[in-house]
């Protein structure tokens, strides 16, 4: 989850400012890529990062010098450079860590597919369950709230952090170790909506709220739970 979110924060960072940002980016993916495979699937929010930065910067378009053709603002001609650029840095890299442990890589597939793969589907959780319960219920109304919002603003920039969520319900994915990953977008989301409330005060009130039960049920409940748990399937 650590390199998922950095990823996200680098590659906006590489779109922003370019330079030392764009392999630190492509390094950063390559560690996302590798670190686990199901990272792949929510690595297309990387697209919609590129492709919200993409329109804003096509608004920046003027006429060329003769007054008639349309000539790329700079910032459109940077995002599409800087895409390449670590399209490019980063292929090469995945490409050499596949080519040195093809055969270890291909195991791990094959094991994915024989084992896990047909368990994914014998059990899941709901999501009323995975959002109103797992996560506290201010954050679920405010991120209800915070949609609100960014469809009447029609803010471009909200889709980065609501497609995740979006990508989890289409894709009907019900198990909360893979849905985890969606859980900082989320509470983003929330954050969002927020911040319209005037009141200082109820703003630090309710997030003091949630940071509250938050700790008291990983306390009381999950740390019991871990202590409680052998480490026989990480050993192995």
């Amino acid at each position: 989850m650590f390199f998922f979110i950095f990823s996200i924060y680098v590659f906006i960072m590489a779109l922003q400012k370019g330079g030392v940002w764009v392999p630190v980016w492509a390094t950063s993916l390559l560690c996302t890529v590798f670190s686990k495979y199901s990272a792949w699937v929510v690595l297309c929010v990387l697209a919609v990062v590129f492709l919200v930065f993409l329109k804003q910067g096509a608004g920046g378009r003027g006429q060329g010098s003769d007054g008639q053709t349309p000539e790329a603002a700079p910032g459109f001609r940077n995002y599409i450079n800087c895409g390449i650029s670590v399209a490019l840095i980063t292929g090469v890299l995945v490409s050499m860590v596949v080519y040195l442990k093809y055969d270890f890589i291909l195991d791990q597939m094959n094991f994915l597919r024989e084992y896990q793969a047909p368990g994914l589907g014998r059990w899941g959780e709901s999501f009323v369950s995975t959002f109103l319960y797992q996560v506290h219920p201010f954050i679920t109304i405010a991120a209800l709230y915070s949609l609100y919002e960014a469809v009447k603003k029609r803010d471009l920039k909200f889709l980065i952090i609501s497609w995740l969520v979006l990508l989890i319900i289409i894709l009907q994915i019900r198990r909360s170790r893979y849905v985890m990953v969606v859980f900082p977008m989320v509470t983003l989301i929330a954050s969002y909506g927020l911040r319209k409330i005037a009141s200082l005060e109820i703003r630090r009130y309710i997030v003091s709220c949630i940071v509250a039960v938050s700790l008291t049920v990983a306390v009381i409940a999950y740390m019991p739970l871990l202590q409680s748990m052998g480490l026989v399937n990480l050993r192995d």
